[in-house]
């Protein structure tokens, strides 16, 4: 009941797992959950082969070595002395606590349901039990031999079977006897796959219990690896070993007690096979060897950079190692591969489909032969929305007022005539209010508007808006004739027009060629009137503010004189004309319209 309620809580999964083999899982909270391979040992693997029923621990698997699982990842930098009952007994940080993805979930690969137990037994020689219905039994030795025993031997991750053991060598089994009159060819995988009468039929003791004795070849992996070091583990089957490679050779005692030797090989190169050749010391003499090929973790790629983003995209670069190396781009919990291009440029991806003005942390690995290097950081951010709403809301002859919505908190370049101003976002959910002060009257000017975040600047919008036209000076009235007044100004510039506002009538007036003053006359008035007129300059559709003036039409008086005059000659009658209008001049009647009659005596 206890191993069953074990096996609830851990299982082996993902592609081509057996019982005995697979991507590790851990039931907590209701929820299945992957392990981490920071960490991941032999010892680690050899709790849960163990846990789960099965024979020892072949390999310590990683980088998700069975597929990558999906969801929560319970454990990371799980550490197990390899006597607990559940791998969750062991240290870790805390479930659901880890810093990696599912691109290094954990695995074991365990021995399928057999073990070598008894007198005298190790990890290759000893006597065979097999694991069924929960329970370990032994096998009897009818039919027992060397093609059975070297089954047994590939499965224990041994070498070759030396010696098919029988009666009892390594002592008598208690309990059940699940196998007898095994028949195997050679090529099974699994002890349970060869040909026998079915679990549990036999007609033996355990005086005839049988047993193996396999060449110690010791379970040699890679545990872990740096850009500059490779860290080896295998089982201390004897004290004394050689590891060779590159030439060189290195005498390793095993430590007092312990099952594993773990080395770690430094100085090596980054992203560099290396085959290593472990010895067993026997004596004076060593064995012939088993050989591992390993590689160190490639070296980080240079010049990490961000090249350019926009609202929805940052492209990044970095420098290509060689061909052989490519990458991993890691960012919001997605994972990319990307190879080394042709060529020596740098390395250019663009990241898509993002979000306008947020900061996006990129992670990114080299990998040689699968394995990832360190990984550099970069942070970068996409490039803010541009403003909406970017208008004129008033202007006059030295300033213009712009308004545009606000953008969370970001804050704006404004942008015209090589000047730049740094705006911050108003407090509020209100528009952006901004005057541009000390401009010049009539003129037109382009704005350009930015919104900015963390440094980074929007496509930008524009907007053309022009300055109220200064008035026009001069203002007067220059004369009068029965129901109408003349006005004049002076001329401003070529692009500058007006209206003339009086009683409610505007008129619009273009500007004269050449450059003396604007001359206008309005009709249609009534004499002894006063009237108030208002020039307004105008220019691109602006008015200015507007200058005033008051005009009088005086009523029209019919004056009747009789003059005589005494000429000492005689004067035509337009001679005398011209005498009587010097007359009026000279009167201060000039504005009047004469009608002269000269009768001659």
């Amino acid at each position: 009941m206890f191993l069953l309620l074990l096996l609830e809580h851990i299982r082996l999964a993902g592609a081509e797992s057996t019982q005995c083999s697979g991507r590790v899982e851990v039931y907590h909270n209701n929820v299945w959950g992957t392990v981490c391979d920071d960490g991941w040992s032999l010892t680690d693997a050899h709790v849960v082969c163990r846990q789960m029923g099965c024979g020892p621990a072949l390999t310590a698997t990683s980088s998700a070595t069975f597929g990558e699982g999906t969801g929560q990842i319970w454990l990371d930098d799980v550490s197990c002395f390899g006597n607990e009952v559940s791998l969750t007994d062991c240290q870790h940080p805390g479930f659901g606590t880890h810093n990696c993805g599912h691109g290094e979930d954990a695995g074991v690969i365990c021995s399928e349901h057999i073990r070598l137990a008894g007198a005298e037994s190790t990890q290759c020689s000893g006597r065979v039990e097999v694991y069924h219905n929960n329970v370990w039994g032994t096998v009897c030795d009818d039919g027992w031999s060397l093609t059975d025993a070297h089954v047994v031997c590939r499965q224990m991750g041994c070498g070759p079977a030396l010696t098919a053991t029988s009666s009892a060598t390594f002592g008598e089994g208690t309990g059940q006897i699940w196998l007898d009159d095994v028949s195997c060819f050679g090529n099974e995988v699994s002890l349970t796959d060869c040909q026998h009468p079915g679990f549990g039929t036999h007609n033996c003791g355990h005086g005839e219990d049988a047993g193996v004795i396999c060449s110690e070849i010791p379970l040699f992996i890679v545990l872990t690896q740096s850009e500059t070091s490779i860290t080896l583990q295998w089982s201390a089957i004897t004290t004394s070993f050689v590891l060779q490679y590159d030439g060189t050779e290195t005498n390793i005692n095993a430590p007092d007690g312990a099952a594993t030797v773990t080395y770690t090989v430094s100085s090596l190169t980054a992203g560099t096979i290396y085959t290593f050749t472990l010895y067993t010391v026997i004596g004076n003499g060593r064995n012939s060897g088993q050989q591992l090929t390993a590689v160190t973790a490639p070296q980080n790629t240079g010049g990490f950079t961000n090249s350019a983003q926009d609202e929805c995209s940052i492209t990044l670069q970095w420098n290509k190692i060689n061909i052989s190396t490519s990458f991993v781009l890691q960012y919001d919990g997605i994972e990319t591969n990307i190879n080394a291009p042709d060529g020596d440029g740098p390395v250019i991806h663009t990241v898509s489909s993002l979000t306008a003005g947020t900061r996006y942390t990129f992670t990114l690995f080299s990998v040689f032969e699968s394995i990832r290097s360190s990984g550099v950081q970069l942070t970068a951010v996409t490039t803010p929305q541009n403003a909406e709403g970017f208008t004129n809301s008033g202007q006059n002859e030295s300033s213009i007022t712009l308004q545009w919505n606000k953008i969370n908190n970001n804050g704006f370049v404004l942008q015209y005539d090589g000047i730049e101003t740094n705006i911050s976002s108003p407090d509020g959910d209100g528009p952006v209010i901004h005057t541009v002060s000390s401009l010049t009257a009539g003129t037109r000017y382009t704005f350009t508007l930015f919104s900015v975040f963390e440094g980074i600047r929007s496509s930008g919008v524009q907007l053309t808006a022009v300055t109220a036209p200064q008035n026009a000076e001069g203002f007067q009235k220059s004369g009068q004739y029965k129901s109408s007044i003349t006005l004049q100004w002076n001329k401003i510039n070529n692009n500058t027009s007006f209206v003339l506002q009086c009683d409610g009538t505007e008129t619009n007036i273009s500007v004269p060629d050449g450059d003396g003053p604007v001359i206008h006359t309005v009709s249609s008035l009534i004499p002894g009137t006063r009237y108030t007129f208002s020039l307004f300059s105008v220019f691109e559709s602006i008015r200015s503010s507007g200058v005033q003036l008051v005009g009088f039409l005086e009523p029209t008086y019919i004056i009747r004189m009789k003059l005589q005059l005494n000429s000492q000659t005689q004067l035509s009658d337009s001679e005398m004309e011209d005498v009587l209008v010097e007359f009026f001049k000279a009167h201060g009647l000039s504005q009047f319209s004469l009608k002269v009659r000269i009768i001659k005596p």
